[in-house]
């Protein structure tokens, strides 16, 4: 995404059609999702409220890939962590409650690797704030473009202070499957594993589907 003094032009990641928005239908300090019209593609598009510095966006260290290419035992309860605060203790606490281990993620290459190696029940991204930060819309940007069978075996769930658990189109608008606010949390232990334990019935059939090909050599 580029911008000048009166529009912002960007590019869909998934068909590269290029559009330009005018700056002014862009609210500073905010994102908004434009839809690609040819393939309908959900594209984050924001202003920054003050110019960025090359030191917001330091370089992924060899260690960070590194931590990424952790191997867990097939059927392990590990949920990844994305957030907007240092130390988001009480969401480890209310996971861990859940049987949950725990990994925070800080870097779309990382999230990458990690999910590269290992199917992750949950990933949970959450925003302490108002506005979503650039570290959070790029690591969901990156978790929205993950393949598709990889998607399918992971709950996304993403909270802020606005989210509303009943509004499907907001969970669409983030590509993820369930959005809570901060006031939910006290009640994540009720509703959360039964939202997974839908999602794994709805995909239980091509799941069976892909493995009879699998068996028969024909995927």
């Amino acid at each position: 995404m580029s911008t000048d003094e009166n529009y912002v032009s960007i590019i869909c990641p998934n068909c590269s059609r290029k559009y330009r928005i005018g700056a002014d239908k862009i609210p500073a300090g905010k994102t908004i999702m434009v839809k690609c019209l040819q393939c309908g593609e959900k594209i984050p598009v924001g202003l920054r409220k003050n110019p960025v510095s090359s030191q917001d966006s330091p370089l992924v260290s060899s260690e960070i890939l590194l931590k990424a290419q952790e191997y867990f035992q097939p059927g392990q309860k590990v949920a990844i962590v994305v957030a907007d605060i240092k130390e988001p203790s009480n969401i480890f606490k209310l996971l861990n409650d859940m049987g949950f281990e725990t990994r925070v993620v800080n870097w779309p290459d990382e999230l990458e690797g990690r999910f590269r190696l290992f199917t992750y029940p949950l990933c949970f991204f959450y925003q302490q704030g108002q506005q979503m930060q650039d570290k959070l819309l790029q690591l969901l940007v990156k978790a929205s473009h993950l393949p598709a069978e990889t998607r399918r075996k992971t709950f996304f769930l993403y909270c802020a202070p606005e989210g509303n658990r009943y509004d499907s189109l907001q969970a669409f608008s983030y590509s993820v499957d369930l959005v809570i606010s901060h006031a939910d949390l006290d009640r994540l232990k009720e509703f959360l594993p039964e939202a997974i334990r839908e999602k794994e019935l709805n995909y239980k059939p091509l799941f069976a589907i892909q493995e009879e090909l699998q068996k028969k050599g024909l995927k």
